[in-house]
């Protein structure tokens, strides 16, 4: 699944994101290319996480358009979500943390072991 020069990896256009506190977020335009890397910052409770949730496709805008690689999300299959979904990576703060139970090494290959499908000692074998 490579990405067609210039297409975006996510893009919202006159989007609403529902926050948990029933406001909303408005997003007119939007656009995260290949390359690029955002860092959203904000107070506590001003819809951050919702907006990351919907940017990377786990939950669906209340209104206007999203596309997840090009294609808009509501035309995706079941699997093409999460085959989109295992294509990008974000961390939460609190929950974005290194488990406890597992070694440095264990924690960076995590997210490699979804994504090979993999088990540790084929990873630590390449």
């Amino acid at each position: 699944m490579s990405l067609e020069n210039g297409q975006s990896i996510v893009q919202l256009r006159e989007a609403s994101i529902a926050l948990s506190d029933h406001r909303s977020l408005k997003v007119d335009n939007w656009t995260l290319l290949p390359g690029e890397f955002w860092v959203v910052g904000g107070l506590n409770w001003t819809g951050k996480t919702e907006w990351l949730m919907t940017a990377a496709g786990l939950q669906p805008v209340g209104a206007g358009q999203q596309s997840i690689f090009g294609t808009p999300l509501t035309r995706l299959t079941s699997a093409e979500r999460i085959a989109n979904r295992r294509r990008m990576g974000f961390v939460f703060e609190h929950t974005g943390r290194l488990f406890a139970e597992l070694s440095v090494a264990e924690n960076v290959m995590l997210p490699l072991r979804y994504q090979a499908e993999a088990d540790a000692a084929t990873l630590e074998s390449r």
